[in-house]
């Protein structure tokens, strides 16, 4: 009897330790991007257009390009040769990738963006669209002229959502690389972790019916 208790008494604390060892073990496991072509490397070396995107309203009103010369940000930055860029004056041009999510899901967008040399106040302007509303903080007017990372949190999932930069330069290009849509990753090891202790819960049953 006195060891039959002493079982029962260990079991949780078994389990709770098993579950602990399993998540502490298992390896992290990073964020995906469902951006196809991030960086913008795939491309039509005749005439610079890119792979993955929609681009209009005609197919070079952005293109993937090295940056040199034209006033392009130079050189592309984060790796890689080639960056995104538009110098639509007449209209804005749109750059957009229709993306498959998780409904109810958010996701954090992040991106390399450089207004363009030239670029000054109110003749240069680009804005970015999550499922055509203008997400807070993602207008950019003029700007530093350098390449910054920006970042935006809490975009919502519906199983299908179109991710679109809009670009106006009068002056310049501009310049946009490494795009990404990233979900929280699962917890590590939360899988392994729950099965080990529902497996100790039934051993556990099983020794109080004995």
């Amino acid at each position: 009897m006195k060891l039959r208790i002493a079982k029962l008494k260990a079991l949780p604390l078994l389990a709770a330790a098993v579950g602990a060892m399993t998540c502490a073990s298992a390896p992290a496991r990073a964020a995906v991007n469902i951006v196809q072509n991030p960086g913008f490397e795939s491309r039509n070396p005749t005439d610079s257009t890119i792979n993955d995107w929609t681009v209009s309203p005609f197919p070079t009103s952005w293109f993937s390009t090295p940056g040199l010369g034209g006033g392009n940000p130079t050189p592309p930055p984060g790796g890689g040769s080639y960056f995104a860029s538009t110098g639509c004056d007449l209209n804005t041009c749109d750059l957009s990738q229709t993306l498959t999510t998780t409904a109810g899901t958010k996701y954090s967008l992040s991106f390399l963006y450089n207004p363009g040399q030239g670029a000054v106040g109110t003749t240069s302007e680009t804005k970015v669209y999550w499922d055509g509303t203008l997400i807070a903080g993602a207008d950019f007017v003029g700007g530093v002229k350098k390449w910054s990372t920006y970042s935006f949190t809490g975009l919502v999932g519906t199983g299908s959502d179109t991710l679109t930069f809009e670009g106006f330069h009068e002056v310049a290009w501009n310049g946009l690389d490494n795009v990404s849509v990233t979900a929280p990753g699962p917890v590590p090891g939360a899988g392994l972790a729950g099965l080990a202790a529902l497996m100790l819960a039934g051993l556990y049953a099983s020794a109080r019916r004995a």
